[in-house]
């Protein structure tokens, strides 16, 4: 999954080390339009994110059947953990209709990328409501009282 949100975190110790490189090369959008590209995210690529969609859209059927069992004290919990099931499985139709429509230029694949990027964010803008902190703390880098620079975490 981290390959799907374009990062590795051990990407930097793979440019300074590339022998100890753990994630595979960026491709663009752009790069993506080759038939080579295609040729390999046909073949290698787009199956395995069709499965993951899959798996994640049976798995959040089975998970949302279990919600009228959860105490309500936990309802806040369950609801986080299938918005951001959700979110995965919008990023991964996202990124395979994205690649699709570079290889192919048909705009049902750029229609499906929105549709996907639409249901995430309203994913997104759900989990917002129940922020526990000041947004500008979740997005930006300042003084805190954790050992992290970074508020977040």
């Amino acid at each position: 999954i981290s390959y799907m949100s374009g990062y590795d975190m051990y990407q930097d110790i793979g440019n300074l080390v590339p022998e100890l490189n753990t994630a595979s090369a960026r491709i663009s959008l752009r790069k993506a339009s080759t038939p080579e590209f295609y040729s390999f995210f046909t073949n290698r690529v787009s199956g395995t994110l069709t499965r993951l969609e899959t798996v994640l859209a049976t798995a959040l059927k089975q998970l949302s059947s279990l919600r009228e069992h959860i105490e309500p004290n936990g309802i806040s919990l369950f609801e986080e953990l299938m918005d951001a099931s959700n979110v995965t499985l919008f990023r991964s139709l996202q990124i395979r209709s994205l690649y699709e429509y570079a290889g192919t230029r048909d705009n049902r694949h750029l229609i499906l990328a929105q549709h996907a990027l639409d249901g995430a964010k309203e994913c997104i803008q759900r989990r917002e409501l129940d922020y526990r902190v000041p947004f500008s703390w979740v997005a930006s880098w300042s003084d805190n009282p954790t050992v992290y620079r970074y508020r977040y975490l």
